[in-house]
């Protein structure tokens, strides 16, 4: 059997964070660029149906699914390699693994959005899938504050600070968009500024955690390799059918 030579892969955390800024910069400039040029030309334009941050289905949403999904396989390396320690907070690792996957899903099919049709709710619970998403980020902070302050300091400021952008976001300026939407409607360029400005605090905590969790792989985690078992080894041997 042909063997091939061990290959080893470098990653360059700073190639990695120029990446994740020229992104967001080319995103949330071409985002505001294609509204501003909609609400001046009072047309939808399909260009703005690709590059909006209040639309969906589009470059940004794929963006920001793929960001929270590399995010997800960061923290399930993690997850793994502290297993493999023996180390504390294995669960919480996994945990945030399975989240992230399900944050990434959500970003593109919009599942949270069906709670909207259940209430019919005034002012800022417009989009009254924030009381529950709410209630649900108040008892992770309660949870994972442990887990939190056992993380180095550095990167537990990250962390903390990727987290509260990322949330700050995705609730708060939600709340502001549901009290501007209850007056104003969702039709306007205020409505589309309100949520360009969501979209982007939430590719900017995505990116910063991202980057977070590279530096801590880096850093942390002692000796991390990763291979593929094809099990070729062993001779394929047919079974027979039963008769």
């Amino acid at each position: 059997m042909e063997e091939v030579a061990a290959m080893q892969i470098t990653v360059r955390l700073v190639t990695i964070n120029r990446v994740l800024a020229a992104a967001l910069v080319v995103l949330t400039l071409a985002g505001i660029g294609v509204e501003t040029l909609s609400a001046r030309l009072a047309r939808d334009l399909p260009v703005v149906r690709i590059f909006s941050l209040s639309r969906e289905s589009n470059v940004p949403t794929w963006y920001s699914s793929s960001l929270l999904l590399v995010c997800s396989f960061l923290l399930a390396l993690i997850a793994a390699s502290k297993k493999e320690e023996g180390a504390r907070y294995v669960r919480h690792w996994v945990a945030l693994a399975a989240i992230f996957l399900y944050i990434s899903m959500d970003e593109s099919a919009q599942i949270h959005e069906l709670l909207n049709n259940l209430w019919d709710l005034p002012g800022i619970f417009f989009f009254p899938w924030v009381i529950p998403a709410g209630i649900l980020v108040v008892l992770f902070a309660i949870t994972y504050l442990p887990f939190l302050l056992h993380l180095p300091p550095k990167t537990r400021l990250k962390v903390a600070s990727a987290g509260g952008i990322y949330v700050g976001g995705a609730l708060g300026v939600e709340l502001i968009l549901g009290y501007w939407s209850d007056i104003h409607g969702t039709d306007n360029f205020g409505y589309s500024l309100i949520d360009w400005i969501e979209e982007s605090m939430e590719i900017l905590g995505a990116s910063l955690f991202c980057s977070a969790l590279l530096e801590y792989l880096g850093t942390a985690v002692k000796d991390l390799h990763v291979s593929i078992e094809t099990g070729r080894d062993a001779p394929w041997q047919p079974t027979a059918s039963p008769t």
